[in-house]
């Protein structure tokens, strides 16, 4: 009998830097789009009062002093970060404060975002050598809108930074490459995103732990230049407030307006307490009694509020913790919670999956899906804490959805095959021959294959 080829396996092997050049390329230019549609029809951005960090540039711009977030004169704080009011201060020197200075911050948020896109294809090559999973986990991004983009917030460029970390990261430990001058630059760079957002320690401890286990060189060199990086800002505060803390002091507030009886029993009114952005007698408080001292009352407040009513702070606690991973009504606008809520029940199967093919890529995941959250379980939710480690979600989807691909084919190959009862199935290479068992479904002469992932590169199917 002539034999008839059934297959010609494709030889798999990672992309090559010209396919993911182009494949960087791509996903750019649609991020860009994507992100102009979704800030003119579902963002609209606004630079106004009740935005901390802009708050802080204007005074910076204004007066050359890092105070008064609260839209009125409060004196110095320490209540944002400064590395962003810091950017936005200088944008509003240079461009004014007028229309350009939004235009110029919505475009360079818009590339932020993008920048998050190409970064996911970038790291996905490095943790699973194939750009696939992040090319695909950009696409579902764009596609189902997760990032509400808001220039007046850091999120978006602490997003894209985070990204950069754990790339920079990763390709060291790949390369093998411990030369100082390198480990300096990592730590430097994750001080600069300390000094944007301080939470980002609560990643870049966990995938340390992960990437490079106990090599105390690394961490050495790291932790120290990082901490160096944020040392003349901790000096600031120091002369400021004469107190340490560290970069920022804001959450002793945060504790009070987050866990209180409105919190517990969803009944708002006058008298509950109020963020300074949103009292007029919060602010006058601020005022008076000096930031430091307004966060220490406060803390001492919450804490008391606790202490009495533990259970119900539990109860927060575990609500806040499901609204982190499901954003559901209340947290974002539909579309966006929809969108993370689709991301992180893709992500599920696909860390499963992970775990069992590319482990040490699974624990990144975990460790900094485990260490990242419960600091925004304490406080107030809000879609935008969940941005930067959302690349924790979207690396998984994408994994998931690259390993489904290949599933889909497999099963429409191993239907039934037109054989006849007696047909015999070989693996062919060079002189090399392996037979395959056929197997017969029930009251049926035709055979079903279910061994296509048995044929490897190099080989041929055939059926006589």
């Amino acid at each position: 009998m002539t034999p008839f080829l059934l297959a010609q396996p494709r030889v798999s092997g990672a992309p090559s830097a010209g396919n993911n050049l182009q494949a960087c390329a791509i996903v750019f230019v649609i991020s860009i789009v994507a992100a102009t549609f979704q800030i003119t029809h579902w963002v609209h951005p606004t630079m106004g009062f009740g935005h901390e960090d802009v708050d802080v540039a204007r005074s910076l711009a204004a007066t050359g002093s890092f105070a008064d977030p609260f839209g009125s004169h409060t004196g110095p704080t320490a209540h944002v970060a400064p590395l962003y009011p810091l950017l936005l201060a200088g944008l509003l020197k240079s461009a004014g404060a007028g229309d350009l200075a939004g235009h110029i911050m919505v475009w360079l948020t818009i590339l932020a975002y993008a920048g998050c896109a190409v970064l996911l294809v970038l790291v996905s090559n490095v943790l699973f050598h194939d750009a696939v999973p992040g090319i695909l986990g950009a696409l579902l991004v764009n596609c189902v809108p997760q990032f509400r983009m808001d220039p007046a917030w850091e999120t978006t460029c602490i997003s894209a930074g985070v990204l950069a970390l754990i790339l920079l990261l990763a390709h060291l430990r790949e390369t093998g490459a411990r030369l100082f001058w390198k480990l300096a630059l990592a730590g430097a760079f994750a001080g600069m995103l300390v000094l944007m957002n301080p939470a980002v320690i609560l990643i870049v401890l966990p995938a340390l732990v992960v990437l490079y286990g106990s090599q105390v060189k690394v961490w050495g060199v790291f932790l120290t230049v990082m901490f160096l990086v944020c040392l003349p800002w901790t000096i600031r505060n120091y002369r400021v407030f004469h107190a340490f803390f560290f970069v920022r002091d804001n959450l002793g507030l945060e504790l009070y307006v987050s866990n209180n009886d409105c919190e517990a029993s969803r009944i708002w009114n006058a008298g509950c307490p109020a963020h300074p952005t949103a009292s007029r007698a919060e602010t006058e408080a601020v005022r008076e009694m000096g930031e430091l001292n307004y966060n220490r009352d406060r803390m001492a407040k919450a804490t008391a509020w606790i202490s009495t009513h533990r259970a119900a702070f539990l109860q927060l606690v575990f609500e806040r913790f499901a609204g982190f991973w499901f954003p559901l009504s209340g947290y974002a606008p539909p579309p966006f919670s929809f969108g993370v809520c689709c991301t992180t029940l893709l992500s599920l199967p696909g860390l499963a999956w992970m775990y069992r093919r590319r482990r040490d890529a699974a624990w990144l995941m975990f460790a900094v899906a485990a260490a990242y959250p419960w600091l925004y379980c304490l406080v107030r939710s809000d879609i935008r804490y969940r941005y930067p480690i959302l690349w924790v979600s979207l690396l998984p989807a994408g994994y998931f959805l690259a390993q489904l691909a290949p599933l889909v084919r497999k099963w429409r190959r191993s239907e039934v095959l037109p054989l006849r009862s007696g047909s015999s199935l070989f693996l062919v290479r060079n002189a090399e021959c392996r037979s395959l068992d056929l197997r017969f479904r029930s009251g049926s002469s035709r055979p079903v294959y279910q061994q296509t992932s048995m044929v490897r590169p190099g080989y041929r199917l055939f059926a006589f």
